[in-house]
């Protein structure tokens, strides 16, 4: 009888580190993917200077986040976001618009298939 306690003891453990890994990074990947969001959407109208503080914002967000990240999800893709973040603000910076917008839209791209990945569906399972 102790080994079914025990048993059940280590499933809500377990379920309960997942819930909150799950609530943790699609939280922090929908507040990334916002402020991205936002600074390609205002490069794109012509504020730069918004678009900066966006993509400075969206940087502060995985960057306040990504330490407790790197516990639940590989630091493999979570480096690709940093480095196609990394890419936008540096081509913002030389006011290279079009390359901002291209390296903007993959870091947009990446978070998102970042964030699909973490729902548990019967593909992620696979």
């Amino acid at each position: 009888m102790y080994r079914l306690y025990g048993a059940i003891a280590v499933m809500v453990i377990m379920l309960t580190t997942a819930g909150i890994g799950f609530y943790w990074n699609t939280n922090a990947s929908n507040q990334v993917l916002i402020h991205l969001s936002e600074a390609y959407e205002l490069v794109e109208a012509g504020q730069i200077e918004s678009g900066q503080k966006a993509l400075a914002e969206a940087a502060h967000q995985l960057t306040q986040h990504i330490d407790t990240m790197y516990l639940f999800v590989s630091h493999r893709k979570l480096d690709e976001i940093e480095q196609a973040m990394k890419k936008a603000e540096v081509s913002l910076e030389r006011k290279e618009i079009t390359a901002f917008l291209i390296f903007c839209k993959s870091a947009i791209e990446l978070t998102q298939d970042f964030k699909n990945t973490e729902f548990p569906s019967f593909k992620n399972l696979l």
